[in-house]
């Protein structure tokens, strides 16, 4: 009893120590093993009976009086079993909430056992690493955050780990404590741009100056001394900013990083209700993103250009500008580098959507060979996915609407329907659509029902697609009673007659509806 009293005591004086040192953890030699995987030491009875006690007491929630049979064996025999951890993680989980419920001395103490216990069983049962450091995440900031000044430098480099181990596994809850820890370290940022923005005001005051002086025949030498004077105290910030590791840059680089995770787990989420919380981090970084870095067009021109420009075969910096110009809308601003750092993105990490994008702008500077390279490259990278397949069909189809090849449009977004059912309701509403623009070409000052025979056709293909609201608003083109009453001899109410023209086809005679 006297040595199990003086390690309790030891364990408890020496929380914060025994937490700090658990990353060099001497693991001992295991003894006394079993067929079962039980490993009882060198006093086989002993740990015996310690065990009973421990884990009797932890599922009798006397979880208070566990813990010293728990912290010999963890002393004696941290190698017992993985139950050793199971049980004394459930055990200092309760403790301390136990503890801080009535808020006693004891709450660093117990948490700092519980941090303590992830890093043994990591260090004993070492294929449960990555996952205890994923656990040891969840508490390690909930604990420390109110204990005096933090060092966010080890904050961010505990949660690093955490995360290079885990990859897209990491807990969500990490990765907010991560960027927590990111924008830190990084809250100098928004201190230079202040810094370089209030010198910035001086400038225009001066230049006015000078211009003043000039057109007065007097001197300006003091004010452009003035001027160069500013200019020069803006560049010393500007390069005090960029010399920190801690630049925004770096900050970009996190942000990236954690949003590709988010990103995945959105994706592979299993319903909406597991998406939500992944949704709230993500939005969590975006908002703290925005007060860091001021992004925008500007900002990808000005700040990621001129990198791109000397080493377009930067991959990961073409897919940062590619992705930032698509974010804040940058392709009207800068079509030019947007083609450009979306095609250098394409040759480090050819995609589909990729390949679609840059056909969609080339198609939209009239590029139009160009374009329909980038789509036979879309298709291409589709491979056997039909709603991949479908999406690129679509978007041949609308393009080839805009150059007028009405027929070639409808048979791409035929492909698309006969491909994915998904996109059928799409692409018949597209069809729909042509159909119901078509009326110029159909016009016949002779003839009032076959004027209108593109609307019937647009009908049956708003039918196809269940588009309900748009068959309301083509059945108002329909030929009216009197249209057809006037061509009796030519026209009956039910029979199928063919549209004509690029449409081409049979359809219903159809009557509007009064």
């Amino acid at each position: 009893m006297k040595r199990l009293g003086s390690v309790f005591l030891l364990m408890m004086t020496c929380a914060v120590s025994l937490f700090a040192q658990t990353t060099d953890i001497v693991v001992k030699e295991k003894e006394g093993c079993d067929e079962k995987g039980w490993c009882w030491g060198a006093d086989i009875d002993a740990t015996k009976s310690k065990w009973t006690f421990f884990s009797d007491e932890v599922k009798a929630k006397s979880y208070a009086s566990a813990e010293a049979n728990y912290l010999w064996l963890l002393e004696n025999v941290p190698y017992i079993n993985k139950g050793l951890y199971v049980y004394g993680e459930k055990m200092y989980k309760a403790l301390v909430k136990a503890e801080q419920k009535a808020k006693g001395d004891k709450v660093t103490y117990y948490e700092d056992q519980l941090l303590a216990l992830y890093d043994y069983r990591a260090a004993y049962y070492p294929k449960s690493k990555n996952s205890m450091l994923n656990k040891k995440g969840l508490v390690y900031m909930p604990y420390i955050k109110d204990r005096g000044e933090m060092d966010w430098k080890n904050v961010y480099d505990f949660y690093n780990s955490v995360i290079e181990a885990n990859g897209n596994k990491t807990y969500y809850p990490n990765i907010q404590f991560f960027f927590s820890s990111v924008a830190k370290l990084g809250k100098d940022i928004p201190v230079y741009r202040q810094k370089i923005e209030n010198k910035e005001k001086k400038i225009p005051a001066i230049e006015q100056n000078i211009e003043n002086f000039k057109k007065a025949d007097q001197p300006t030498a003091e004010f452009e001394k003035q001027l160069e004077a500013v200019k020069a105290e803006i560049a010393e910030i500007e390069a005090e900013r960029d010399a920190s590791p801690y630049n925004e840059e770096w900050v970009l680089d996190e942000y990236d990083r954690i949003s590709a995770i988010l990103n995945y787990q959105l994706e592979n989420a299993k319903n909406e209700k597991a998406a939500a919380p992944v949704r709230k981090v993500q939005s969590f970084a975006d908002q703290t993103l925005n007060q860091i870095v001021q992004i925008d067009c500007d900002f990808v021109t000005q700040k990621l250009a001129p990198k791109f420009k000397a080493d377009p075969t930067d991959g990961k910096l073409a897919e940062k500008m590619f992705g930032y110009m698509l974010k804040f809308k940058c392709r009207e601003d800068n079509p030019e580098l947007f083609l450009e750092s979306a095609v250098a993105f394409y040759n480090y990490k050819p995609q589909q959507v990729t390949a679609t994008l840059i056909a969609t702008q080339y198609a939209n500077e009239d590029k139009l060979a160009e374009s329909e390279e980038w789509y036979t490259k879309a298709l291409e990278l589709s491979g056997d996915d039909v709603a991949k397949q479908a999406a690129v069909r679509m978007s041949q189809a609308r393009l080839y609407y805009k150059q007028g090849k009405k027929s070639a449009a409808r048979e791409a977004a035929k492909k698309a329907a006969e491909l994915d059912q998904a996109t059928a309701a799409d692409a018949y509403s597209f069809i729909g659509d042509m159909y119901m623009g078509s009326g110029q070409e159909y016009i016949d000052p002779s003839d009032a029902v076959k004027t209108r025979f593109c609307y019937l056709a647009a009908y049956d293909m708003y039918a196809k697609a269940g588009n309900s609201k748009k068959m309301a608003a083509a059945k108002k083109q329909f030929p009216s009673k009197v249209d057809v009453f006037t061509l009796a001899s030519k026209y009956k109410e039910g029979s199928s007659y063919s549209v004509g023209g690029w449409i081409g086809g049979t359809t219903t005679l159809r009557i509007r509806p009064e």
